[in-house]
């Protein structure tokens, strides 16, 4: 479907034209009364229906009268409705064409400036309800016929106000318009020519306004609002003129990357054609308060605004209209599953499987259910077990299975199953430690198979990527016939782990000597477990409540508390770490017997942390980094490849979607926020890894916009994490 344009220098040509081309009883105009002088000889003769206040009547009321007159008159299917008049009344006629039987054709005459170049072209109809157009169709005109003789008659306001329409059109698609803009009163018929082919070139890429004509909205988000607060007593166009001005303005204290020149040149061009209104940005700080409230081009919980990056370079800018605070006294965060999977081997190993058993009520990630459950099955003669991702939890089963085959003399064969991810995992080691024990192995990409026992587990460890398998073995030593000596180096990532062990075995009283050579930990544990008594290691993970605690930071008014908390001293987890990096870089945290409180803080620094022992912390620390201007500056990464994905680059590759700032090399990492630079469809993708899950949810809170892929990873560690999330989110009235 497209509009036949034709253009006349003078009305009595294009009143010739019209009577040569359209007659009979079936035609019905709907004009501007003001306008009764210079056009009724082509009505007169006709049936029509005048409006008087065209804006004031543009809404349903009228087009409801208007609709119950073409019944009256007898308007059929095949009747066509002509339309002379500015922008309102066009607007109004278009709107009673796509609804009277359904849509019947209809003509535009526009006689102002704004209609020849906005009202008449591209099929957009609308009428006022509460809000400008809020209620619309598309419904393109059979003929529009321009005739700039019809601008002759209209005051300088008139003609302000198209010369608006005409400078947005210039600024998004061809400065050279303006060249043929010679002043506020010689407007040409080539000029409007040149200025209804660029927005023809809009409407036919994209009539629906669904992508590439959005960009013809510049200027008309504030202008909108412009209009509403003089009660539409300010032009459109010098509504949108100043809307313009606005916008520009408003992408420069975001930050946003674009050419600084735009906004002194625009207030040149728009003073020069004496559209550029004091009175009307004073309000400024107020229209930026109303932004975000209801008009149609909001949708779900966003506003497409249209920016410029440079001279004929528009582009959409999604910006959230939702600006949180987030409150929660009683945060509920999954117990830390480091110290539950250690838990849980002791139990098995020391054959304390009723105690075992009831240890499930405790297991709320997937990584502590399926261990859980492996062990159980174990216990009733299983084979096969399937683990996801959990590189603790198979690295311990691995080896709790072998030494149970070595401790009964049998080689049982047994399979874990898992995803591909787990298999990517540093292995290294069990391969020496098979082999030397004689034990058999193979696999694929998602599972292991492996028959024989282990026996001896002395090991030194020339170079190690992983504590886990350290870990592993200090929770079997204690159990076997003989003493175990594990040396390793000091250097190893992740230490803080193997410690985390060690502490937790001492307190369960098993004997644990260690001391230190030329840069090496030795350990030496008896096997005998005489003296072993269970205490249960039950700690709220702070690795999972870091992400919450970044969110309170960050927002205004925030706050979030996990209480029940085992003292903070007495804490055996590897996380706790957490709380001196926030409190270092001025986080509000306070710590009582039995809870954890983290406030909003407008004093946030830049962090300065060796990941070396922290790794898991890793993403979230790299987000909170992302908020700062100051760069953090972060050692002891190089491990991050190891985990359930390649943390490293895969955060990094995350973060440069919002420009995040980052210098990358061998030894250290700088991380710093950016301008942001909006890229409308942005997606985080969390690579099933559910630190990043955690961590991007969070980002897109404080930034305000996004999604993060919906993999499902969080089950590993926090299924409720979402629920979590918005229970404490609270929307507040934007800024912007």
């Amino acid at each position: 479907m497209k509009t036949n344009i034709s253009y006349f220098e003078k009305i009595a040509d294009l009143e010739k034209d019209f009577k040569l081309n359209f007659a009979g009883d079936q035609l019905f105009f709907i004009v501007d009364k003001a306008l009764e002088t210079l056009t009724s000889s082509l009505y007169l003769t006709h049936n029509y229906y005048e409006i008087s206040a065209p804006e004031a009547q543009k809404n349903l009321h009228e087009a409801q009268k208007i609709v119950e007159w073409l019944i009256s008159n007898n308007a059929r299917r095949d009747c066509v409705l002509v339309g002379i008049g500015g922008g309102a009344t066009l607007d109004l006629t278009g709107f009673v064409a796509s609804i009277y039987q359904r849509g019947v054709n209809h003509i535009f005459i526009p006689t102002s400036l704004l209609a020849m170049v906005d009202a008449s072209i591209g099929g957009k109809t609308a009428v006022n309800l509460v809000y400008k157009n809020s209620i619309g169709t598309f419904w393109l005109p059979h003929t529009t016929l321009i005739c700039p003789e019809f601008l002759a008659n209209l005051d300088i306001s008139q003609i302000s106000s198209g010369i608006g329409e005409i400078i947005k059109v210039a600024l998004l698609k061809d400065m050279s318009i303006l060249h043929d803009l010679k002043d506020n009163r010689t407007i040409s018929l080539d000029l409007i020519k040149k200025v209804v082919n660029v927005k023809l070139l809009y409407v036919e890429k994209d009539y629906r306004d669904n992508t590439i004509r959005k960009h013809l909205n510049f200027g008309h988000t504030f202008g909108h609002l412009i209009e509403k607060d003089a009660n539409f007593q300010v032009a459109h166009g010098v509504a949108v003129a100043n809307g313009i001005y606005m916008i520009l303005k408003l992408q420069e204290e975001l930050g946003f990357a674009f050419n600084h020149d735009l906004l002194a040149k625009v207030y040149e061009i728009l003073c020069k054609y004496e559209l550029y209104n004091q009175d009307i940005q004073n309000n400024y700080e107020q229209y930026k308060l109303e932004l975000f409230a209801f008009d149609k081009k909001t949708l779900a919980h966003s506003r497409s605004l249209v920016f410029l990056s440079d001279w004929e370079k528009p582009y959409i800018y999604d910006i959230r209209r939702k600006e949180f605070e987030y409150r929660c006294p009683d945060l509920t965060v999954p117990n830390n599953k480091s110290l539950i999977q250690r838990d849980m081997m002791l139990l098995a190993y020391s054959g304390d499987f009723s105690t075992l058993a009831n240890y499930g009520k405790y297991c709320t990630s997937e990584d502590t259910v399926l261990l859980h459950k492996a062990l159980l099955q174990h216990k009733a003669g299983a084979k096969v077990f399937h683990l996801t991702q959990s590189a603790t939890s198979l690295k311990c089963l691995l080896i709790y299975l072998l030494v149970k085959n070595g401790l009964s003399n049998l080689s049982t064969t047994y399979v874990i199953n898992g995803h591909k991810s787990l298999f990517l995992r540093p292995l290294d080691s069990f391969w020496e430690i098979f082999k030397k024990n004689n034990v058999t192995f193979s696999t694929t990409a998602t599972s292991i198979t492996v028959s024989g026992g282990l026996k001896n587990l002395d090991y030194n460890f020339i170079s190690l990527k992983s504590s886990q398998f350290v870990s592993a073995i200090l929770l079997a030593a204690p159990f076997l016939k003989k003493r175990t000596l594990l040396s390793f180096p000091t250097s190893i990532a992740s230490l803080s782990f193997i410690k985390l062990t060690i502490k937790l075995l001492k307190e369960d009283n098993i004997r644990i000597d260690e001391f230190n050579t030329n840069d090496k930990m030795n350990v030496c544990i008896n096997g005998s477990t005489s003296k072993f008594e269970f205490k249960p290691h039950l700690e709220l993970d702070l690795g999972m409540a870091a992400n919450m605690f970044v969110l309170a930071m960050f927002l205004k008014n925030s706050s979030v508390t996990v209480k029940n908390y085992k003292e903070f001293s007495q804490s055996l987890q590897v996380d706790k770490d957490v709380i001196e990096i926030f409190k270092n870089c001025g986080a509000k945290i306070s710590i009582t017997e039995q809870a954890i409180s983290v406030e909003s803080s407008d004093d946030l620094q830049a962090i300065n942390v060796d990941l070396t022992n922290t790794l898991d912390l890793a993403p979230i620390l790299f987000v909170y980094a992302s908020q700062i201007k100051r760069p953090s500056i972060f050692t002891g990464f190089q491990n991050l490849k190891y985990k359930e994905s390649d943390r490293l680059n895969c955060v990094l590759d995350e973060l440069r979607k919002i420009n995040t700032k980052i210098e990358l090399s061998e030894q250290e990492l700088k991380i710093s926020k950016s301008d942001l630079d909006f890229r409308n469809d942005v997606t985080f993708d969390d690579y099933s890894d559910h630190r990043l899950y955690f961590a991007f949810n969070i980002l897109c809170k404080l930034i305000g916009y996004g999604k993060v892929t919906n993999s499902k990873s969080h089950y590993k560690t926090w299924s409720e994490f979402p629920e979590e999330l918005e229970k404490g989110l609270y929307e507040k009235n934007s800024k912007y």
